[in-house]
């Protein structure tokens, strides 16, 4: 399917061109005994699609799927965290279960980190394409928990600029942002069996905690209809910070819902809340996949789904639904925004989607069968 909405873009040049000439990738596979299942994972690259998946890191102009490039290829294990610098066009990307982390600038050129524990859990990549952040945390290797996190901040070429274990108590790092004009990185910080999660900021210099999630939240009320009880999800761009997850107590065995947060990071200041579904009761939590985000600063739009085949569109100054995309007996996987291009990408079990925000549709999809 292919239908842009802007002549600029659809007949502007392809980002495969940046890699007109590069060798295909074969990073390094350790044996392991841990076989664990990892869904394919996408990026936005300029006007193009990076997935990371079980056979590689694959490059994709939706306008023309057929003709893609394979940056990488892999056996025996799956690519499960990407970051990309699109002002910079510099992709980081890793191997589930792997330290080393892999950087590869436009036109070309590869370096690495290798982490400083056993597997890399979450990456980033500062906004002047600079720096690179790495979270990486040992296994247990009889039951697969991860321990002793530690936050590595290095240069794109590899030279480390500082190296933390952030607290003894974070048992893994899903997510990491920079931020405030990069001289902090935002990390959402999670214990598996635990309810609610936590995010902190910390020093990229020192290592230094700067505030966390008890520090922003403080003056709020856990039992209110419009603040938040417990954080499942988080996402960062343009110096705000959302954070999505179960707002107050109705009741002892019912919530006032699922809503998403929006702060200013430089003061702390709450922006705004959305709430993206109503009431409901403690045996949902069970039942209910955690809620996906994304979104654009510019327009602004947030977009939200909880997993199922449908994603919605959220006016932020209102907080008003504005539209909704449905797939086709598909779960929706992962959702990312490109702002520049007013486009959201959307990863469902078997399809990529490219969702128009202006045009309020669907403008391009191709098949993961054909491509991984």
């Amino acid at each position: 399917m292919f239908l842009w909405g802007s002549a600029i873009y659809a007949q502007s040049p392809s980002c495969l061109d940046d890699f007109e000439n590069f060798e295909i990738m074969e990073p390094p596979v350790n044996p392991t005994d841990r076989n664990q299942h990892y869904l394919p994972t996408i990026a936005w690259y300029g006007e193009c699609v990076l997935i990371g998946s079980s056979t590689g890191l694959s490059l994709i102009d939706p306008r023309n799927p057929e003709q893609h490039l394979h940056l990488a290829h892999i056996t025996d294990r799956s690519i499960n965290h990407v970051a990309v610098n699109e002002q910079t066009k510099t992709i980081a990307f890793n191997v589930a279960q792997e330290p080393v982390v892999f950087i590869v600038q436009s036109g070309g050129s590869v370096s690495s980190i290798r982490a400083e524990r056993q597997a890399v859990t979450a990456l980033a990549v500062s906004a002047d394409g600079h720096l690179i952040a790495v979270a990486s945390s040992d296994i247990q290797a009889d039951y697969g928990l991860y321990y002793d996190t530690q936050i590595q901040i290095a240069t794109t070429d590899g030279q480390l600029v500082s190296n933390f274990e952030p607290d003894t108590d974070i048992e893994i790092i899903t997510d990491m942002f920079f931020g405030e004009e990069d001289m902090s990185v935002l990390t959402h910080n999670v214990w598996p069996g635990y309810f609610g999660d936590d995010i902190a900021l910390w020093n990229v210099v020192t290592g230094s905690p700067r505030w966390n999630y008890n520090d922003l939240t403080s003056n709020l009320q856990t039992l209110s209809d419009s603040d938040p009880l417990a954080i499942t999800t988080m996402t960062f761009q343009d110096d705000i910070i959302l954070l999505g997850g179960l707002d107050g107590y109705y009741n002892d065995r019912n919530f006032y819902g699922y809503g998403v947060h929006l702060w200013d990071i430089r003061t702390r200041h709450r922006i705004k809340t959305i709430r993206v579904r109503s009431r409901f009761d403690e045996s949902d939590i069970y039942s209910m996949p955690g809620l996906l985000m994304a979104f654009d600063s510019q327009r602004p739009i947030l977009a939200t789904s909880f997993g199922d085949s449908s994603v919605q569109f959220h006016e932020v100054e209102t907080g008003k639904r504005i539209g909704e995309f449905t797939s086709e007996q598909e779960h929706v996987r992962q959702i990312v925004m490109n702002p520049d291009q007013d486009l959201l990408a959307i990863l469902t079990d078997e399809n990529v989607a490219i969702f128009d925000l202006e045009m309020m549709q669907i403008v391009a999809s191709f098949s993961l069968l054909n491509i991984i």
